[in-house]
């Protein structure tokens, strides 16, 4: 679970999930200050950090040898859709059947997994 609490500055926020801390902040166009992640870019980055993270334990599990992975990826919205626009860089001693298989188990990520299903929204207490 993350919680948030708003500071004394406009639209800024701590989150924890009282084990480590970040921030978060409006960009500057939108009356923030830009001194925090903006709550887009960590949806990025949990999908991003996600499928590095995945690439990883199943090169791990193969006995693939990889050095890095390096994942971006960006929100395009538009009026009737959300897609996240992904990109995967791989480091190492790595042949092209390697690759390509760890280039294409996205679907195991579980935050993809979690954002293709339906989302449903309630507020407790």
């Amino acid at each position: 679970m993350i919680k948030t609490k708003s500071t004394n500055t406009d639209f800024h926020c701590d989150l924890t999930n009282d084990r480590l801390q970040l921030n978060s902040d409006a960009p500057i166009f939108k009356g923030g200050l830009g001194n925090g992640f903006r709550p887009h870019e960590l949806l990025e980055g949990a999908l991003a950090s996600c499928i590095s993270i995945t690439i990883r334990m199943i090169a791990k599990q193969k006995n693939i040898k990889l050095d890095t992975v390096e994942t971006q990826v960006e929100i395009e919205k538009t009026e009737n859709k959300t897609v996240f626009n992904y990109s995967i860089k791989l480091d190492g001693d790595l042949n092209q059947t390697d690759k390509d298989f760890l280039i294409n188990i996205i679907d195991l990520c579980a935050v993809k997994q979690t954002l293709t299903k339906q989302l449903e929204f309630k507020q407790n207490g």
